[in-house]
């Protein structure tokens, strides 16, 4: 109800007054529903990260409104499934030298563990290839696959955001994740996947202390789906009145936004889209 009561600028004020100037932050995109048991939507919308307190609500906004771009309701109708915004203000790793991500159970058991230097931007985007690591259920073995035609890195700038940086020749040379490091990232699976009760796509940050920060986990769908483990239903329809059915709930979902009537344009002409989309 507070929070509810404020106008935009008082809710602007409000959120710098519980960050800290000296700190930067990631405004990470997480709708409610984004990553299901048997879907994902992971990445759909805008993430921002090392972030000033000065400019996080800003990113706020935007990542909001990335929930509403053509292909993210396009990715929704086809789906049929109503992922609504949500947003995850995280204080960002100071340091980060190393990032990726893990999946805890590949087709044949294993861990597969994929590392790039710097931030995880741009492992995520696609943009940088990562190194490939597996780690063999039956005997422990390490498999590991450098990726050796990578030239860029995204680091973290002082004055926040992020840039674009070479990799130097030492660095090309190197593995980006020594044995030890990889056996504790065994570890983190094990822990995590058991806490879970299934498979778990796991995101990982290293400082350059070498310490490993778990940014966050979330269902691997395919097993999950392989292993029908139960779920919260979710808002879903089928069938011709697919397209129709999803404009009436998100339409009444997003009544009370104040960007309504932009997304309302979009929503009616997705409303004419063919069946087969």
């Amino acid at each position: 109800k507070f929070i509810e009561s404020l106008d935009d600028k008082q809710l602007e004020s409000y959120l710098k007054s519980k960050l800290e100037d000296c700190k930067k932050y990631a405004v990470r995109s997480s709708g409610v529903g984004e990553d299901g048991a048997n879907h994902a939507f992971a990445g759909m919308a805008k993430t921002a990260l090392n972030i000033d307190k000065d400019n996080v609500y800003a990113k706020v906004k935007e990542g909001w409104k990335s929930f509403f771009t053509d292909t993210c309701i396009e990715d929704m109708v086809k789906v049929g499934i109503v992922v609504q915004p949500a947003l995850l203000i995280q204080e960002m790793v100071v340091g980060v030298q190393k990032a990726g991500v893990m999946f805890t159970r590949d087709n044949s058991g294993n861990l597969t563990i994929e590392g790039v230097l710097g931030l995880g931007e741009g492992l995520v985007s696609g943009r940088i290839t990562p190194d490939h690591i597996i780690v063999r259920v039956a005997d422990g073995r390490i498999d590991y696959r450098r990726a050796l035609n990578n030239m860029i890195k995204i680091e973290e700038k002082s004055q926040g955001g992020t840039r674009v940086a070479k990799i130097s020749a030492e660095e090309k040379i190197e593995r980006i994740l020594d044995e030890d490091t990889i056996r504790q990232l065994q570890k983190i699976a094990d822990i995590l996947e058991e806490d879970a009760g299934y498979p778990t796509d796991i995101e990982f940050a290293i400082d350059e202390s070498g310490n490993i920060f778990v940014l966050q986990r979330r269902a691997i769908t395919t097993f999950v789906q392989q292993e029908q483990i139960e779920e919260e239903p979710l808002q879903t329809v089928e069938g011709p009145v697919i397209e129709q059915a999803f404009i009436d709930k998100t339409i009444e979902m997003l009544s009370s936004l104040s960007m309504y009537d932009e997304i309302k344009t979009i929503v009616e002409r997705l409303s004419n889209l063919p069946e087969d989309v």
